[in-house]
């Protein structure tokens, strides 16, 4: 099963909302013109509470007073892929590795970049790089597990190698979150597991329903139809 661009902008948001989760922020609007922590705490701030081209001009500045500032590179990668800018969130993505190679934030946003361009290959690279210098990193984590048990590409699946990232997911998020547990399913079918494939899978859907997301129940519907079966995803 090709990864559906639904799934795919689902697993970019998620990471994007996880990199959001890491930090807080307070709102500065008088900023000094040289100041560059203050210009990238208030693009933070603007990009987190729904102002993305307002934080990237607020970013802008900072970097135009930091230019050697990864965090900075990464923050404007995150505010271009927001704004749907996949090229310049790239650009920036890179820049800030060139900076700081084992940068886990910006592995994981070129990565998901990759993803939608259905470079398996490369996006599990970036994946496994963040996970050398961040372990628990959930998008990671999700992500790397979910491509490897269902790409079609023969030379990369491998569902038992999804495992213990899927599980190592689902217990940060004591097993509580539907996509996670979805991935884990499918972790476990690729491998040959389906009767833990389908147990999963069905807490998965109950979990969907209970949160009135219906689209993701009747997705885990349909996976649950193919474990039965005998079949993994792909």
């Amino acid at each position: 099963m090709k990864l559906s661009l639904t799934l795919v902008i689902a697993l970019i948001f998620a990471s994007v909302l996880v990199f959001a989760a890491k930090r807080s922020f307070t709102p500065m609007e008088a900023v000094s013109p040289d100041h560059a922590a203050m210009h990238f705490n208030l693009g933070n701030y603007q990009r987190l509470s729904g102002q993305p081209q307002k934080a990237l001009e607020s970013l802008q500045r900072a970097l135009a007073n930091q230019p050697q500032s990864f965090g900075i590179q990464a923050e404007l990668g995150n505010t271009h892929l927001r704004l749907g800018d996949k090229a310049n969130a790239a650009k920036h993505f890179e820049a800030a590795l060139a900076l700081q190679p084992d940068h886990a934030e910006s592995h994981c946003g070129l990565a998901s970049l990759l993803l939608a361009e259905n470079k398996h290959a490369e996006a599990c690279q970036h994946y496994r790089e963040a996970l050398k210098t961040e372990p628990d990193e959930l998008s990671a984590l999700n992500n790397l597990a979910w491509v490897l048990s269902t790409t079609t590409d023969e030379t990369l699946r491998d569902g038992k190698a999804a495992i213990p990232s899927a599980e190592r997911a689902a217990e940060l998020t004591q097993r509580k979150q539907p996509v996670i547990l979805m991935t884990l399913a499918a972790a476990y079918a690729a491998a040959g597991r389906f009767d833990d494939a389908i147990s999963t899978a069905e807490s998965a859907r109950q979990l969907a329903e209970a949160s009135n997301n219906q689209a993701l129940a009747n997705t885990l519907s349909a996976h649950l139809a193919a474990y039965r079966s005998g079949n993994a995803l792909k």
